[in-house]
């Protein structure tokens, strides 16, 4: 039992796998996952669960989801990972973590489960991890204080997820734009990274997806037909269109249409371009629980509660003396595609400093390949967060560095300290923006230092 906040943090941290092995084992991870839900009476499997994976996106769609439901009322869980600041992130109901209080009392009912799962056929299965018992510490904490919908995010993949132990047919899942990211663990092609999100499908749910490559798309239609669901495609042009900003290009507008409904003229209080598509997802599925469950939609409610959504880490601005900074957590080819491309829409022509750290197993060539064409110049940093689901580092900035030189870009320096760095930049006094990005353990650095940093 344990009986403080930090003890329980010290507790969580015993949890965490040693390597990528045992972090991700396959099958066993998710039978694992199973047996410590089946011991909590599968509380998961109480509630309507919205089930959101894939590439790039998911967190902001089921952030974006989660929002559209409490703006009309319903309580509403979220899980969302990694964390930035703050464990309790990973567990939140209308928008609020997790008090410290209840983390701890939460912790201790999962406890029990967590020795007999540890257990079971003489330790067969192993111990849960960190990130299992997060999860499973979420369907709890969200049975336990009713919920009318509980918006899921997964870890990483979807078959062999911690968060892949939701059977209930009315599930309904959403697949964000699948690209190349985790190969060394989903796969090396883009169909067996399908395969790996598609696995949260069960059959009689409902699977919203957006316009993938033929690939993809092809997988996924192969799944739904397996599992005798039904998908719903959303496509730029006939169901979303971004018309432009507002707000002095804080905020974007767009608009959607679904069938009968439509809804122009919305405000995301974000102007990242790639959130179009992201908000179009949640809006399809909110649309289809307002049909399923028969709940008349207040559409000004929904219209500000989107005009006044705040998405750390994904291109979130920031004002910091005298300078724009955008931290955005993009940490993929896929992912720093569609960051540059909302930098050059928000500031066509402008160039930027840049400060980039990337986790190790990351594609990270064809990440920075793409920063040179907006950026004045780079700083490379490196990063080591302890506080997540297992030990993350960063690749060697001098690796970064090296490539560079192979690209002719010149105008690069190397400051491994991340606190230097930062410094460094915000000293600078040009009035050049300042893009921070590459991974989201990054800006769980820097973020604590900027709230320091007086403007």
């Amino acid at each position: 039992m344990v009986k403080s906040y930090q003890q329980a943090l010290n507790y969580l941290k015993q949890l965490r796998p040693k390597t990528q092995q045992t972090k991700f084992p396959g099958n066993l991870g998710l039978l694992r996952a199973k047996y410590l839900s089946k011991k909590l009476k599968n509380p998961q499997n109480k509630l309507k669960i919205i089930h959101v994976a894939g590439t790039s996106g998911k967190g902001s769609t089921t952030y974006f989801t989660s929002m559209a439901l409490k703006s009309q009322g319903f309580n509403v869980g979220l899980t969302q990972s990694p964390h930035i600041l703050d464990i309790r992130e990973r567990i939140q109901i209308n928008n609020r973590i997790i008090s410290r209080k209840e983390f701890v009392k939460l912790l201790n009912q999962v406890i029990p489960a967590i020795e007999l799962t540890s257990k079971y056929q003489k330790g067969a299965l192993g111990m849960p991890t960190f990130f299992e018992v997060l999860i499973a510490m979420a369907f709890l904490y969200f049975y336990h204080n009713s919920v009318d919908y509980a918006v899921i995010e997964t870890g990483l993949g979807g078959l062999y997820d911690g968060t892949n132990v939701v059977n209930r047919q009315d599930k309904i899942v959403i697949i964000t734009k699948i690209g190349f990211d985790h190969t060394h663990i989903l796969g090396k092609t883009l169909s067996d990274i399908a395969k790996q999100k598609c696995g949260i499908i069960y059959p009689g749910n409902q699977v919203i997806t957006c316009k993938q490559l033929p690939q993809v798309h092809r997988v996924i239609s192969a799944t739904v037909n397996k599992k005798i669901s039904h998908l719903i495609t959303i496509l730029p042009e006939k169901n979303y269109k971004f018309t432009g900003y507002s707000n002095n290009k804080s905020a974007l507008i767009f608009d959607f249409k679904l069938n009968q409904f439509i809804l122009n003229n919305i405000i995301i209080n974000n102007p990242a371009t790639y959130q179009v598509e992201n908000a179009a997802l949640a809006l399809t599925c909110f649309i289809l629980l307002a049909n399923r469950d028969n709940f008349k939609i207040k559409e000004i409610k929904l219209r500000i509660i989107l005009a006044n959504i705040n998405l750390s880490g994904r291109f979130f601005i920031k004002k910091l003396k005298n300078k724009t900074l955008i931290l955005d957590g993009a940490h993929n080819p896929q992912k720093m595609t569609a960051l540059i491309k909302s930098i050059q829409s928000l500031y066509p022509g402008e160039k930027f400093h840049f400060l980039c750290a990337f986790k190790e197993n990351k594609d990270y060539l064809n990440i920075l390949n793409k920063i040179p064409a907006v950026a004045k110049d780079i700083v490379f940093t490196k990063f080591t967060a302890n506080d997540q689901d297992m030990v993350q580092k960063s690749v060697n900035p001098s690796n970064l560095a090296n490539y560079l030189k192979k690209l002719k870009f010149v105008k690069f320096t190397v400051e491994p300290d991340f606190k230097k760095a930062l410094i460094k930049i915000l000293q600078n006094k040009d009035q050049v923006k300042v893009v921070i990005t590459g991974s989201i353990y990054l800006l769980s650095k820097i973020y604590p230092l900027l709230e320091k940093t007086k403007n």
